[in-house]
């Protein structure tokens, strides 16, 4: 039998796939794996997916290549037209129209997902429970028996902000942006990344089914950890 969900990325990114492939079954699993950005996600789903043999799914690159696909620049190509069509103080109104246009995408990896077990990693601003508009997402995931796994750096907030600011700041949008801009430098930064984790910190918590806090472990030891979760 064609595995569906397979079939279904390679279409939308051949480069999303981790190398393994599953088997069909009657009980397929959903695991969504989401959190703070430079927490690791991408990493650590890969090793479960290697452990469990469910397939991995990078849900961001999916959309990404169907976007450019569709004509746009990526994901931040969509972003940057929907900032030209409402103007730069209205920034959310070209994030709604991106999550809307998701749903889709969403809607269609789930409807293939279910003869597949998966490990959905999805960024933060697919679930956010008080946007009425990603609600839809978590209850859709939820219709399908998903569990949710929230990843955290560390049970300390501060310590969790450190770990992400060392690592966002070796990212090349930082970099670039510190090129730039002449006001940006390291301590907007960690403001930035320190008010993004805070804002969402307790909401994230709220929605995950299991908090699994990285605790500077290895990848494989975090998903060694999900994997007896799930």
């Amino acid at each position: 039998m064609v595995n569906r969900l397979e079939s279904f990325i390679k279409r939308e990114s051949p480069q999303v796939l981790n190398s393994g492939a599953t088997p069909d079954n009657d009980m397929a699993q959903l695991v969504v794996l989401y959190g703070p950005r430079s927490v690791g996600k991408s990493t650590i789903g890969k090793e479960l997916s290697d452990l469990t043999n469910f397939q991995y799914v990078d849900f961001d690159a999916v959309c990404d290549a169907q976007l450019r696909r569709e004509g746009y620049e990526g994901i931040k190509g969509f972003i940057d037209q929907g900032i030209g069509k409402y103007g730069a103080q209205d920034t959310h109104l070209a994030w709604r129209d991106y999550g809307l246009w998701q749903r889709g995408v969403l809607d269609g990896l789930l409807q293939v997902h279910e003869n597949t077990d998966t490990i959905l990693d999805v960024g933060g601003g697919t679930l956010n429970e008080s946007l009425q508009d990603e609600q839809v997402n978590i209850h859709k995931l939820n219709k399908y028996g998903a569990v949710k796994i929230n990843i955290l750096p560390d049970q300390d907030p501060e310590k969790a902000v450190q770990t992400l600011y060392s690592r966002e700041k070796k990212r090349g949008h930082w970099t670039q942006k510190a090129r730039d801009d002449p006001h940006w430098d390291n301590q907007r930064l960690l403001k930035k990344t320190y008010d993004d984790y805070m804002e969402r910190l307790e909401e994230d918590k709220s929605m995950a089914d299991h908090q699994v806090y990285v605790n500077e472990r290895t990848a494989k030891e975090v998903a060694e950890e999900i994997k007896n979760l799930i």
